[in-house]
């Protein structure tokens, strides 16, 4: 069975890191990006937001699970973001 559109859960360092490690993580995605996956992160800081921001620039499905106390960073457009305040009582959530 081929899987047409894979979701890939991402986690990355959210502080300091070398320049090499970003080169690395923006690599990483172009190369995902044959796939046309999903990615999935939890947070738009370090390089996570490397992530979301070259993944944003590819034109790929992004979607950002957001900490309560993080909730007010602005990734780019079209990213999904899930927030702690999203209504989640129509999926079943308290």
């Amino acid at each position: 069975m081929e899987i047409k559109s894979p979701q890939i859960a991402i986690a990355a360092h959210s502080g300091p890191y070398p320049q090499e490690a970003e080169e690395r993580a923006r690599a990483f995605v172009r190369e995902v990006s044959k796939c046309s996956p999903t990615l999935i992160l939890g947070g738009y800081w370090g390089l996570m937001k490397v992530v979301v921001d070259e993944a944003a620039a590819l034109g790929l499905k992004t979607v950002l699970i957001l900490p309560m106390e993080h909730e007010a960073v602005k990734p780019p457009t079209g990213v999904i973001l899930i927030k702690r305040t999203t209504n989640l009582a129509k999926w079943g959530g308290r």
